[in-house]
């Protein structure tokens, strides 16, 4: 999965630089948006891209579980590694033949629950 090549000038970069390190202070996740092989967030490409490792990750484990199921396709996900979380869902309001994920990762433990409640409102902005 790529993430956005676009480069990003000196202010922008520190700009992500400074979101980055306000989430990973406070403990608060960084959102994502993920579609037809590419992912985008605001926090950094590295961060971006860790997100887009962990996502692939997810994905597969949900595949997995989906078929073991007989289940089509697995919704929502979250993974816990650590102290870290990370979380993708699919956006419902997507086109069905280019669907869209939506994810976090947040440097703590998370509950679920609270996890996809701000992963819907992100979504929902």
């Amino acid at each position: 999965m790529d993430t956005d090549p676009s480069p990003l000038s000196g202010a922008e970069a520190a700009e992500t630089n400074a979101i980055l390190n306000d989430a990973l202070e406070r403990k608060k996740p960084r959102f994502f948006r993920a579609a037809g092989g590419s992912a985008r967030g605001r926090s950094g490409r590295r961060d971006t891209e860790r997100f887009a490792d962990e996502l692939m990750t997810l994905q597969e484990c949900a595949q997995i579980i989906g078929e073991r199921l007989e289940m089509n396709a697995i919704a929502f996900g979250a993974l816990y590694d650590g102290n870290d979380t990370s979380a993708f869902r699919y956006d419902p309001g997507s086109d069905p033949q280019a669907p869209e994920l939506i994810g976090a990762l947040v440097n703590r433990r998370m509950p679920m629950r609270e996890l996809f409640n701000q992963l819907n409102d992100y979504m929902n902005e």
